[in-house]
C-alpha cells in the first residue's frame, strides 16, 4: 500500500513541476517581457529584402543585425523605429514604421563605415573591393550580384564569427575577408597602357609581373596604383581606374 501511495505522489509531483515549467515558459516568452527602450529613426534608405544578417543603423549611431523574423521586402527612407529589449538576455526587437512584422536583432559595436573607392559593379565569386579608408577586402563566399554605383557607402561588420560587407542600395550583405596584410600594394613604374597578351608590368617596389591569361584592354595612366592578390589558381592584378582585373605571374 505504501509503494502505491509513493508512486502516486511522484506522479503528482511531476505534474506540478510540469505545470510550473509551462507557467514560467509562458512568462519568459510573453509579449509583456519586451520593454520599450528607445524611439528613433533609421539612417538612410532601406531598399531590398530584409533577412537574417541584414544590418540596421539608427540615428543614434547604434547598429543592429537581424537574427530572426520573416523575410520582408521593404522600400523606405528614414522610417521611424521603436526598439524593445528584454529584461534579460541580449535580444532586441525592432518595430519599424511601415513594415508589417518586427525583426529580432542583436546589437553590435565593432563596425567600420566607409565607401567603395570608385566604381562598384557588385560581385561575382572572388571580387576584390578597394575602400576609401585604404582597406582591401575580398568576397569570401560564392555568390553573384550586379549593382552599378559610384562610391556607394559600405559597412563592414562581424556577425556569428563571420565578417560581412553591406553596400548601400544592395539587398544582401556579402561575406568578406581582409587582404590588408596578404595583398601586394604598389604602383606601375611609369606609363601604363593596359595589356594585350603577355604584357610585362614593372612596379615601383622592384617586382616584375607578367600577364598570365590572354586578354586585351587599353587604358592609359601614369604611375597608377595596383593591387596584386592570390586567387584559387595563381594571382590577379587590379589597376586603379579599371573595372577589369588580369591574371598575372611573377617574374622577379
Amino acid at each position: 500500500m505504501r509503494t502505491v501511495t509513493t508512486f502516486k505522489s511522484l506522479k503528482i509531483k511531476k505534474s506540478v513541476l510540469f505545470l510550473i515549467f509551462l507557467f514560467l515558459a509562458g512568462s519568459i516568452y510573453s509579449a509583456d517581457d519586451w520593454k520599450l527602450v528607445k524611439k528613433t529613426t533609421l539612417r538612410g534608405s532601406i531598399n531590398g529584402t530584409i533577412q537574417e544578417g541584414y544590418l540596421f543603423k539608427v540615428s543614434s549611431y547604434e547598429f543592429y543585425v537581424v537574427t530572426g523574423g520573416n523575410r520582408q521586402r521593404v522600400r523606405l527612407r528614414n522610417p521611424g523605429v521603436q526598439i524593445f529589449t528584454r529584461t534579460w538576455g541580449s535580444d532586441y526587437l525592432l518595430v519599424i514604421e511601415g513594415v508589417e512584422e518586427p525583426f529580432r536583432c542583436v546589437k553590435i559595436t565593432h563596425v567600420t563605415e566607409t565607401e567603395i573607392d570608385g566604381e562598384f559593379n557588385g560581385w561575382d565569386g572572388d571580387t576584390v573591393f578597394r575602400l576609401a579608408n585604404g582597406g582591401i577586402w575580398q568576397q569570401d563566399s560564392y555568390d553573384q550580384e550586379y549593382h552599378h554605383a559610384y562610391s556607394p557607402d559600405v559597412i563592414i561588420y562581424q556577425h556569428r564569427g563571420y565578417t560581412y560587407m553591406q553596400v548601400e542600395e544592395v539587398d544582401t550583405a556579402i561575406k568578406v575577408r581582409s587582404l590588408e596584410y596578404s595583398a601586394i600594394k604598389s604602383r606601375i613604374d611609369g606609363e601604363f597602357e593596359g595589356w594585350d597578351g603577355d604584357t610585362v608590368f614593372k612596379l615601383t617596389n622592384g617586382q616584375v609581373w607578367q600577364q598570365d591569361k590572354y586578354g586585351y584592354v587599353y587604358h592609359y595612366a601614369y604611375n597608377p596604383e595596383v593591387i596584386i592578390y592570390k586567387v584559387d589558381f595563381g594571382y590577379e592584378m587590379m589597376v586603379k581606374g579599371l573595372d577589369q582585373t588580369i591574371k598575372v605571374k611573377r617574374l622577379k
